[in-house]
């Protein structure tokens, strides 16, 4: 009868008990940890794209919660706009130092957003 090996962390396979996690890798910073163990809520797994732009954390149980939030200095401006007697919807610029690079602008957004909410 053969005996069965355990998994190695970072194998691609999830080995209990003594893992939480396998993500295929032993690198920190992606929500499973070098030791295959679920990283913090406090980890940061994906760096801001921009200033309009959060980061975004693990979620404690080895996702990357990616939220879309808006930092504290940016937020949308403008509104609907009537044409012709109907209501179409436009880009809006974002405000705060934002809204100089083209992916600071978000098409359809019709709704004043708060920081901090998702877009």
């Amino acid at each position: 009868m053969l005996e069965e090996e355990a998994g190695e962390c970072g194998d691609g396979s999830l080995d209990p008990p003594g893992e939480e996690c396998d993500d295929g890798n032993t690198l920190d910073g992606d929500c499973c940890s070098s030791t295959c163990q679920y990283e913090s809520v406090a980890t940061e797994c994906r760096a801001a794209a921009g200033v309009c732009d959060a980061p975004d954390y693990c979620d404690g149980a080895g996702t990357c919660d990616a939220d879309g939030k808006l930092t504290s200095e940016c937020r949308a401006v403008g509104g609907p706009v009537r044409h012709r007697g109907r209501l179409r919807r436009r880009e809006q610029r974002l405000s705060g130092g934002c809204g100089r690079a083209s992916d600071d602008r978000v098409p359809g957004l019709h709704r004043r957003l708060r920081p901090g909410r998702a877009v």
